[in-house]
């Protein structure tokens, strides 16, 4: 009967499965490594009436692992040997499964102190016992050596924004900085109820006649008419759109009231020009206060708004975005009551 022999776990592996025609079960099977294991653990499992299975505890991707093998039948006992020299302290074993609490049996009698029989070869790995006494705490052992260091792990997600933290100290006021230089000098306006005089004003300035709606510019040293205003009744340019007060409660600017109130004749021709004038009066009016508006902001760009605009900073664009808002909400209202 084949109940010896060699068997290899070849590199890779971490087992071999080893054919035996015993007949049955073995009891033990006594093995012995051909091959230097290199500190790796070896057991016998699996065992069946025609084969076994030859375990490492670690596989070597380079090398095989050759072992002789024998089916060990089991003899008579023998007598007691002789107490073995203390083995090392092998490695702790995995926690067995909690068994089923078997019956109590009965205390059997007290049987005589046999022979010391001669030592027997090691047996198949037993389950694992009851937990023994606590032993005397051992030495400390030596510093292992330094592992190597991990792969880097990979990139944490984006946490959640922070709460805003609090208001910082007011900080302390700059020095003054240095005086700017002088700014170009600006344009002047001029209203009276007769024409301009050659000698008034220089290039660039306007002058705007009250008692026909002429508004002329200054241009090479000479008053050229741009355009003639339509006046009501012959009396004078129509301003009843809005006055120059209107306009005060939405910018606040340096300019003279005599300055708005041409600025505001401006906006009215573009009234006229668009064919608007047929609108509601309260319309008629926002429209010519807005469009006024746009003009004082060109004008004096330090100016502010005030009143109804003083939540946000308006620039002209602005007062042009808020004059055309409302010219279309007319004319759509109009079409829609047409």
């Amino acid at each position: 009967m084949a109940t010896s022999g060699v068997a290899t776990i070849t590199a890779g592996n971490t087992f071999v499965v080893v054919d035996h025609t015993y007949g049955s079960i073995p009891l033990a099977v006594n093995w012995e490594a051909l091959s230097a294991l290199g500190g790796r653990d070896v057991w016998i499992s699996d065992k069946t009436a025609t084969q076994f299975t030859i375990n490492i505890s670690m596989a070597d991707p380079l090398d095989s692992f050759d072992f002789s093998w024998a089916i060990i039948e089991k003899g008579d006992t023998g007598p007691q040997g002789p107490q073995g020299i203390q083995g090392i302290q092998g490695e702790t074993g995995a926690q067995g499964q909690q068994g089923i609490q078997g019956i109590q049996g009965e205390t059997g009698a007290q049987g005589q102190q046999g022979v010391q029989g001669e030592q027997g070869l090691k047996g198949d790995k037993g389950d694992a016992g009851e937990q023994g006494i606590q032993g005397v705490k051992g030495d400390a052992g030596e510093q292992g050596i330094q592992g190597i260091q991990g792969i880097q792990g990979e990139v944490g997600s984006q946490g959640a924004k922070g709460d805003t933290g609090e208001q910082g100290i007011q900080g302390e006021v700059g020095p003054q900085g240095p005086a700017g230089a002088n700014g170009a000098a600006g344009t002047l306006w001029y209203v009276s109820a007769s024409a301009p005089d050659v000698g008034e004003g220089v290039d660039g300035d306007f002058h705007f006649v009250s008692s026909t709606g002429g508004l002329y510019r200054k241009v090479a040293g000479a008053w050229s008419l741009l355009v003639t205003l339509p006046l009501v009744g012959g009396g004078g340019y129509e301003t009843e759109y809005c006055a120059a007060s209107d306009v005060r409660l939405i910018v606040n600017t340096s300019l003279t009231d005599a300055n708005l109130e041409t600025l505001i004749a401006l906006a009215g021709q573009e009234i006229v020009d668009r064919k608007l004038t047929a609108l509601n009066a309260y319309t008629v009016k926002r429209i010519n206060l807005l469009l006024a508006a746009e003009l004082v902001a060109l004008r004096d760009p330090q100016s502010k708004s005030i009143g109804e605009y003083a939540e946000s900073k308006r620039g002209p664009q602005d007062y042009r975005a808020a004059a055309e808002n409302a010219i279309s909400s007319a004319l759509e209202l109009v079409v829609r009551t047409a």
